[in-house]
């Protein structure tokens, strides 16, 4: 935790001494002496589908990653890259389905700055007052460390926005839900310096599991009481079919794909057998 000291009082009661007030909040200062990015735009001509320019670039980057010995790096999963040293511009040929592109990846712009200019920049208000050429360094700055601080995250941990979780840190829920904890990160750049904001956080996600495991699990909650013997082959021969047509939707887009599942059985849906545990001896 860390103490902001030099808040002034707005309104002073008359039986309170005037002086400094103590803030205690979860704002961890960042030691920062010289801040030196590079931004580089990426490019890829002629366009493809916005869900695959992910995908490529990363390609291209572990293709180069002797380019990027020695150096901190980070994409931001769209068109921007940021390094903390110059690199080459990198230019390379791609195959996608059967469409050839060419990916750039290009400098765009260095962002050289000492803490103490950013801090100036914020305790005089120039973002407000001055040119806009100052507003835009500032704010480039600031998004720079964000991509840098997301992407060494995302080596190690599960990144959704500003929330970072692991599933070190889970418990179970009903429904086969499951929920991680992390922590939810921001820098922000005060009159004291920079700073990291660090709140509690949680994702949840649906238990990793086969589909037969959802199935008795599901099952699992009639009691043991309930014999299964009676229930007829039928049962089992509906869902052996049901598990062979077993298809996937996604519900996040504008046209919805349908996918078939794989590995929903730990055996093939021709080879998994029911076991059935009968009063006085077990049988299937």
């Amino acid at each position: 935790m860390t103490a902001v000291i030099g808040s002034e009082l707005m309104l002073r009661p008359t039986n309170i001494t005037p002086g400094n007030v103590p803030l205690t909040t979860n704002l961890l200062a960042m030691k920062v002496p010289t801040i030196e990015l590079c931004h580089y735009a990426v490019s890829i001509e002629p366009m493809i589908a916005k869900r695959l320019n992910n995908i490529v670039i990363k390609n291209v980057l572990e293709q180069n990653k002797d380019k990027f010995k020695g150096c901190v790096y980070g994409y931001d999963g769209n068109f921007m890259i940021v390094t903390n040293k110059k690199i080459e511009n990198i230019i390379q040929q791609e195959k996608v389905g059967s469409k050839e592109i060419t990916v750039k990846i290009e400098f765009k712009n260095l962002y050289n700055s000492s803490i103490d200019e950013l801090i100036k920049s914020v305790s005089e208000k120039v973002i407000d007052n001055d040119e806009q050429g100052n507003k835009t360094k500032h704010e480039s700055t600031m998004q720079c460390l964000e991509i840098l601080l997301r992407s060494y995250q995302a080596e190690k941990y599960l990144v959704d926005g500003r929330r970072i979780v692991t599933d070190s840190q889970r418990d179970s829920l009903s429904g086969c839900i499951e929920v991680w904890y992390g922590v939810s990160q921001r820098i922000k750049m005060l009159n004291g310096g920079l700073f990291l904001n660090v709140d509690c956080s949680h994702m949840m996600f649906y238990e990793p599991l086969t589909l037969i495991q959802i199935i008795e699990k599901q099952q699992s909650r009639r009691g043991e009481y309930v014999d299964l013997a009676r229930l007829g082959s039928y049962v089992f021969r509906d869902l052996s079919k049901f598990l062979k047509m077993v298809r996937l939707e996604t519900t996040h887009r504008k046209r919805n794909i349908k996918f078939k599942a794989c590995d929903i059985t730990e055996t093939s849906a021709h080879d998994t057998v029911f076991g059935i545990t009968q009063q006085g001896g077990d049988g299937n």
